[in-house]
């Protein structure tokens, strides 16, 4: 009966550690589907929407509410709503920002991006959060005698590298579609 119940633990344990890992690599791939098409976006504000500079402004409005968020409303917002909503939130504002750059009218690029700035911010609070829950998960009885913090760091560099891979593939989006655009047609000045 006490074997049955210890081989009943064990299992249980494996079977954490691998949600854990299982949700660590989740979030890494929802960052990085999330933020390659948010950089992308991103690294072409200045080239496309240069109308009254409607881009360079969206970025600044977006970055400045995102910096107010985080000074102020974070920790709020995280009790209020919890890690997992915070990031769908982020998500959400992030997909809405991009889907904004269809139509491109200063009222709606300045509206969407202070909603992406406020969530933005609350996704990295829950971001930073849940990596270290998950880092933590399982760490009783673990096979390769990691302590705390070097496994907290361990998940950190895997997830900011994952995270950081998301800036070169929304630089490549954006080197493909800046590489298609025609070059102005030359005029002959003498015949006017």
């Amino acid at each position: 009966m006490v074997e049955q119940e210890e081989q009943n633990k064990n299992t249980n344990n494996e079977d954490e550690k691998k949600g854990a890992k299982r949700n660590f690599i989740m979030i890494c791939l929802a960052y990085v589907c999330s933020y390659t098409s948010l950089n992308a976006v991103i690294s072409l504000q200045s080239s496309i929407n240069t109308d009254a500079n409607i881009g360079l402004y969206s970025l600044a409005i977006m970055y400045g509410s995102s910096l107010i968020t985080s000074l102020f409303f974070t920790t709020p917002i995280g009790y209020i709503f919890g890690y997992k909503w915070s990031i769908v939130s982020g998500q959400f504002g992030a997909m809405i920002y991009v889907a904004s750059n269809m139509y491109p009218k200063q009222w709606l690029m300045f509206s969407t991006a202070v909603i992406c700035g406020i969530f933005r911010a609350c996704m990295f609070m829950a971001q930073e959060a849940y990596v270290s829950i998950l880092a933590g998960g399982g760490s009783e009885d673990d096979d390769n005698d990691d302590d705390n913090d070097t496994k907290n760091r361990k998940y950190f560099s895997i997830f900011f590298s994952a995270y950081q891979s998301a800036e070169i593939w929304g630089n490549l989006i954006s080197y493909i579609v800046l590489r298609n655009v025609p070059a102005p047609a030359e005029t002959n000045l003498e015949q006017c």
